[in-house]
Parts: structure tokens; C-alpha cells; sequence
């Protein structure tokens, strides 16, 4: 099962794969896959994993980390179809007829390619059940948000204001719940990790001038593929408002998602370790801090 391919391992994950679909389709699906290093629904549905099974390691399933590949695969197929999707409503990325017919199709793929990533993994038949209920929870919750994208019930550029009501939003809630369904989470654990998903992508919606590159920094730090850690312990809670004593809306996404990481170590068997540096739960942390560092203030 360590031999487990993914999209990205594929040697051949540059356009010229997927050779059974159209030339048309095929690039799309290639160009809306996202990297690892870049995907924050990936980074949220493995660690989400991993601190459950730190949380709750005495009754998650010993498959659980075999489990994680296949439906890390699931949501980064999930993420291309929202991408798609998602282009097809707020921008012109597809011009053509032809070009949008491609797009439909391509995203298609993609989501059919989700729920047969589920059907990879190595869980049993009640496990497996939960997940792709979960998936079909998320397509629900994403076709919503879709829905309300439709210019002909209210603006795009309102709705993609609307943190709550971003595509991406629903999409790292899923991500999260997929990660900790997969190992076998209890439903308080796998409860605090989605409102953390869901908090944290909202903060990350809510500032539109939030640049790229914080997005890549919280899924670098998400993934502890940084190093950066704040040698003298300060406690930086991005305390900035706005001259009349408000705080901007990514801040309030912030402290709910601390919220939901206090009451996840409330919940927490100490004997887990929860002092190592590199323990998951200071990834969640620290991913709320370290990236916003700069941009609290901003869209103020």
C-alpha cells in the first residue's frame, strides 16, 4: 500500500497524462490540478488526519495512515472540479463555447475522480460508506455555493465577498472532514478540525488582497515544510483593528479558528505528547499566526 501512486506522482503530470480524455479536456484537467506545496485542501485533509490521530490514537484505525493517500488523491481531484467550476461562473479563463464545453467536461472528470479515489482506500465497507458520504455532503455544499455564484441571482463579486459563502470554504471543511473520517476520528474531533477548516479558509476569503503568497505560507506551515518558529515564545494574535476599536472580519475567522483548537486540546489525551514541537496541533497554530502576520490590517 506505500506504493500507493498519486496524481502528482506520476511521472508523466504535465498535460500528457489522462490519454483516454479528449486533447481539450485533458490540458484542463492537468492545468486545474493543483501542486502539493500550494493546496491547502490537500495540507488541511492530512494533517487533519495526523491530529486525530494524535488525538484519539487509541481507537483510530491502524490503516488510517495507508488511508490518507487515496483520499488526499479524492480531494485534490475535488479541488480541481472546484477550480473549474468555479472559473466557469466568476471569470473569463474560458472563452469559447468549445472551450467552456471542455471546461464541463474536464470538471466532470475530476469529480468522478474523487469518489473513485474513495473507493481506493484501503478501510473497510463502513468506513469507506462514511467517506463518500461526506464527499457527497461537500458536493452538496459546493453546488449550493455555486448557486448562489449565478449572476443572474445575485453579483459574483458580492457573493465571493461573502467569505461564508466561498466555494473554497466548503471545499476545506470537506477536505478536513475526508482527513479525519479516514483514520477513524471521534465526532468531536473531527466536529473542532472542520469548524477549524472552515475558520481559517474564511479568514483567508475574507481579505481580498490577501496575496498568494500567504496562502502558500499557510499551507507551507500547515504541512511543516517551514522551519520558522518564534524563538523568544511570543504570542502573536494579530491584535489589529481598525481607529475605531473594530477588527477586521479575517480577524474574528481567526480567533474561531483558535477556538476550535483550544477545544480540541481540552478534549485531548495527554499521553499523545502534546508538548512536542512538532506536534500537529502547533501546525494548526501556528498556521493562524505566522502568515497573517503582515496582512492584518489590511482591507481595513
Amino acid at each position: 500500500m506505500s506504493d500507493y501512486t498519486t496524481i502528482h506522482d506520476r511521472p508523466d503530470h504535465d498535460g500528457r497524462s489522462f490519454r483516454d480524455l479528449p486533447p481539450s479536456v485533458r490540458a484542463i484537467v492537468a492545468d486545474s490540478l493543483p501542486t502539493r506545496d500550494r493546496c491547502l485542501s490537500v495540507a488541511l485533509c492530512t494533517l487533519a488526519g495526523e491530529v486525530a490521530r494524535s488525538f484519539d490514537g487509541d481507537r483510530v484505525d491502524d490503516r488510517g495512515d495507508y488511508a490518507l493517500g487515496p483520499v488526499s488523491e479524492a480531494v485534490c481531484a475535488f479541488d480541481g472540479y472546484v477550480s473549474i467550476r468555479f472559473a466557469l461562473l466568476v471569470d473569463d479563463r474560458y472563452e469559447t463555447a468549445n472551450d467552456r464545453d471542455a471546461a464541463i467536461l474536464a470538471s466532470d472528470y475530476l469529480h468522478a475522480s474523487a469518489y473513485t479515489a474513495i473507493g481506493k482506500t484501503p478501510i473497510s465497507d463502513r468506513r469507506a460508506l462514511e467517506l463518500y458520504r461526506t464527499l457527497v455532503d461537500g458536493s452538496t455544499a459546493i453546488a449550493t455555493g455555486f448557486f448562489s455564484l449565478n449572476p443572474e441571482i445575485e453579483a459574483p463579486a458580492t457573493s465571493r465577498s461573502d467569505a461564508s459563502r466561498h466555494p473554497d470554504v466548503s471545499l476545506a471543511e470537506t477536505a478536513a472532514a475526508l482527513g479525519t473520517t479516514a483514520v477513524g476520528a471521534t465526532a468531536e474531533t473531527r466536529s473542532a478540525i472542520e469548524r477549524y477548516a472552515r475558520s481559517l479558509t474564511e479568514a483567508l476569503t475574507a481579505t481580498p488582497s490577501v496575496r498568494d503568497e500567504v496562502r502558500t505560507a499557510v499551507v507551507r506551515t500547515l504541512s511543516g515544510s517551514t522551519d520558522r518558529w518564534r524563538a523568544d515564545g511570543s504570542d502573536d494574535r494579530n491584535d489589529v483593528g481598525h481607529p475605531d476599536g473594530t477588527q477586521p472580519p479575517m480577524i474574528d475567522h481567526l480567533e474561531t479558528a483558535r477556538t476550535a483548537i483550544e477545544s480540541l486540546r481540552r478534549g485531548r489525551d495527554e499521553s499523545a505528547g502534546s508538548h512536542e514541537r512538532r506536534d500537529p496541533i502547533d501546525r494548526l497554530e501556528r498556521a493562524t499566526r505566522i502568515p497573517f502576520e503582515h496582512v492584518a490590517d489590511v482591507d481595513g
